[in-house]
């Protein structure tokens, strides 16, 4: 941009030819740039378009689409088996590192639900009044 240059070197007029011209330019340049970006996007949807035409689908399927869950894990077929089979290897893997923290872990557990099980009803109670 020259006319920006000399618009600059005569000290920043705010009015005048030098003024006229920087300000056209720069307003040809923005447009350019909305330009740019336009043609950029449609050509990104034209792009994204063309890829998922009816022809190009059942690749778009078979690279994306969800798989089918085996159906048979671990020698088990039925829903409630594999389940059941879950269970038992989970009941096997977490087990408690320590006996005394679980069960410290498990009375602060409970003292708690304790709390919220005489608290809420008492609260509800409170609002009704």
């Amino acid at each position: 941009m020259r006319s920006f240059s000399i618009w600059s070197a005569i000290g920043k007029p705010r009015c005048g030819i030098e003024f006229d011209n920087m300000k056209s330019d720069k307003l040809r340049y923005k447009l350019a740039i909305k330009n740019k970006e336009r043609l950029s996007t449609n050509s990104f949807t034209d792009s994204l378009s063309d890829a998922l035409s009816m022809k190009d689908m059942d690749s778009w399927r078979s690279k994306f689409s969800k798989s089918q869950l085996p159906g048979v894990i671990d020698g088990c077929c039925n829903e409630a088996e594999i389940a059941n089979r879950f269970a038992e290897v989970f009941e096997v893997v977490c087990v408690p590192n320590s006996k005394e923290k679980m069960s410290r872990c498990a009375l602060f557990l409970m003292n708690g639900f304790r709390v919220i099980r005489v608290h809420v009803p008492l609260l509800v109670s409170l609002l009704l009044i």
